[in-house]
């Protein structure tokens, strides 16, 4: 918050319900946090070790054979779940 926001204090005063909205508005919302389940870690694991396993197929080919057909549902949690077991495929794959 800076000049705008003291500037609002000193025309719209604290007490205002408009001057709180325009205060709420202003800040960023945080973000939630997404948690796995205990399969789920077991699984972002297993990717490692499938990395290692199998060298030529890309992240997306290998969670296809592995998961099946639609191995990250367009969840939260399933977003969650396919960055994290992609972050440790990536580290096993990297030189």
């Amino acid at each position: 918050m800076g000049t705008i926001t003291l500037m609002l204090t000193v025309v719209a005063g604290w007490k205002t319900p408009g001057f709180r909205r325009i205060i709420a508005a202003m800040k960023k919302p945080k973000a939630k946090s997404v948690r796995l389940s205990t399969e789920q870690w077991e699984l972002v694991g297993q990717f490692n070790d499938y990395s290692f396993e199998y060298p030529k197929p890309d992240f997306d080919a290998i969670a296809k054979k592995v998961l099946g057909p639609n191995p990250f549902p367009n969840t939260a949690t399933g977003r969650a779940f396919r960055r994290e077991a992609k972050s440790l495929f990536d580290l096993e794959r990297r030189p």
